[in-house]
């Protein structure tokens, strides 16, 4: 919410903007358990240092999604949609 409110002005963009956050955190996690099951069906657990590792590498992959998204809107908001 406030990357939206401090990179656009229209509220409808600002709106998309947290529903695409919403959106980007569901499938990022849904990636996240995705490798686990899938390291887990090899028999290499993940847990300890390798877990840490895991989600700060996915939450790296939403910020940069976030921001990318928060580029998009603000490009698509100044040609005045």
């Amino acid at each position: 919410m406030p990357l939206a409110y401090l990179s656009l002005k229209n509220v409808k963009w600002q709106f998309a903007l947290v529903l695409s956050a919403v959106i980007i955190a569901i499938l990022a996690n849904g990636i996240r358990v995705a490798f686990a099951g899938i390291l887990g069906s090899l028999g290499h657990a993940i847990h300890g240092p390798w877990h840490i590792f895991d989600g700060v590498v996915i939450a790296w992959i939403g910020f940069i999604a976030l921001f990318v998204g928060a580029w998009v809107f603000s490009r698509i908001e100044s040609r005045g949609y």
